[in-house]
């Protein structure tokens, strides 16, 4: 149904039963495939992503709390680059890190990182210096054409209490759903309602009433976007 209205269609995964699924996905038509990287399914994943990449661009996203951050200084954050060269040599197309996300039911979430960590900033300096002929874009980097034929790397905006930013891109460009066919504006918990229920969820009156509070500063944001992290440019780029 999607595809019939041109929307692009993608698969959010952990990536550990494509390889058994590969051929039902071909048959899905699906445009990419948005691998989530986790501490305990690299390994495995270092052996299914050779097999996949050739059918469908991947890009992976990994989730980058504070505390490792934190504990990654000690050894020159020797993990985090290790995950970012296996997606890269593996064959993903691209490589983005997502921020703890914090929202109006999730307030002083101590795992999101801030704007103006330095320790942010030496961990974005250390992975520019750890791959030098890779595509940097997002916080801190030079802004790069994307995409790009070169394997890149995102880095989103911290978190800021600024109320008066209100750059986020997602009420116009994704719509997530479950196999229940429940449908979310993003991850941090907007619920538009079911696309089996509701053919115009795209464009229905919540829908309409998040996007009219980005363009119009004078409304009030949905308590879910008050301090979330997609709000301040973690997706504003052409990323």
């Amino acid at each position: 149904m999607a595809k019939t209205k041109k929307y692009i269609v993608g698969l959010i995964t952990n990536g550990l039963l494509l390889s058994e699924r590969l051929e039902e996905i071909k048959d899905i038509g699906i445009a990419d495939i948005q691998l989530s990287i986790y501490e305990n399914t690299k390994e495995k994943l270092r052996e299914i992503i050779p097999n996949v990449y050739k059918y469908f661009p991947l890009n992976a996203s990994y989730v980058l709390p504070k505390s490792q951050l934190v504990n990654g200084e000690r050894n020159d954050f020797k993990e985090l680059i290790e995950t970012i060269k296996m997606c890269m040599d593996t064959g993903c197309a691209s490589f983005r890190f997502n921020i703890c996300q914090q929202n109006g039911s999730t307030k002083d979430m101590p795992e999101t990182i801030l704007e103006n960590d330095p320790l942010y900033d030496t961990f974005i300096k250390k992975c520019k210096k750890s791959f030098a002929n890779i595509n940097f874009t997002g916080y801190n980097t030079k802004r790069r054409k994307i995409p790009s034929k070169k394997f890149t790397v995102f880095f989103p905006f911290p978190t800021t209490k600024n109320t008066l930013q209100r750059m986020c891109s997602q009420p116009w460009t994704l719509l997530p759903g479950s196999g229940n066919g429940d449908c979310g504006l993003c991850c941090g918990g907007i619920f538009l309602g079911n696309i089996l229920e509701d053919r115009n969820i795209v464009n229905n009156e919540k829908a309409r009433s998040i996007r009219r509070s980005f363009i119009d500063h004078s409304l009030p944001l949905e308590k879910e976007c008050e301090n979330c992290t997609f709000r301040v440019g973690a997706y504003s780029s052409d990323f």
